[in-house]
């Protein structure tokens, strides 16, 4: 399920899909992703189903795209960070303040029976963390990592902790969750030249 995020050139298109990203956002404040349906969507967005499917092949293509959208709003081009541990740590300082601006979208979908929003978010952080990866001076510094590996290693590790600050009401501001981010990616980033790579 591939969608493109380049922003449609006609702008009766671009019309069309803010609509509809906007109508699944409303929608996703009231009720969960698996109870919505494509004719809930147009209805709320006042767009005809034939027009919905010109643009998404399905409700999930919506839903990567809106997640995709919005979460690209959040982070930091590449060229901004040339030092890994910052590049994560501006992508981790990021990703809170997604949360915290979406808190109802992602409450909501941690009550997902099999945690579509939540795993939407997900694949939405970890592409953007590898796409940073790819990036010359960040791949410089660790020549023999995966950027996928990395990226999915990192963005797993972060979503597990939004999930229990999410859940536990955010028992500690977001600058406790980075200062530990800080000190644990310092201790891993110190070792990467001691750690024998086969």
């Amino acid at each position: 399920m591939s969608v493109s995020l380049t922003p449609p050139r006609d702008l009766r298109q671009r019309k069309t899909r803010s609509a509809l990203v906007k109508a699944l956002l409303e929608l996703l404040e009231e009720q969960p992703f698996r109870s919505l349906s494509v004719v809930d969507i147009c209805q709320k967005a006042m767009v005809h189903r034939t027009t919905f499917y010109a643009h998404f092949e399905d409700r999930e293509s919506l839903l990567q795209y809106t997640l995709s959208t919005l979460t690209q709003e959040f982070f930091p081009t590449p060229a901004e960070d040339a030092d890994l541990l910052e590049a994560f740590l501006r992508s981790g300082k990021a990703a809170l303040s997604f949360i915290q601006s979406h808190q109802r979208l992602y409450t909501v979908g941690l009550r997902e029976e099999v945690g579509t929003v939540e795993h939407a978010l997900e694949t939405a952080f970890s592409d953007l963390v590898c796409a940073r990866l790819q990036h010359s001076p960040l791949r410089q510094s660790l020549p023999n990592m995966d950027p996928a590996i990395g990226a999915h290693f990192f963005a797993g590790g972060l979503v597990s902790v939004v999930h229990w600050w999410v859940e536990q009401d955010f028992p500690v501001p977001a600058e406790e969750i980075l200062a530990h981010m800080r000190r644990l990616l310092t201790l891993v980033l110190l070792e990467r030249e001691a750690v024998p790579h086969g």
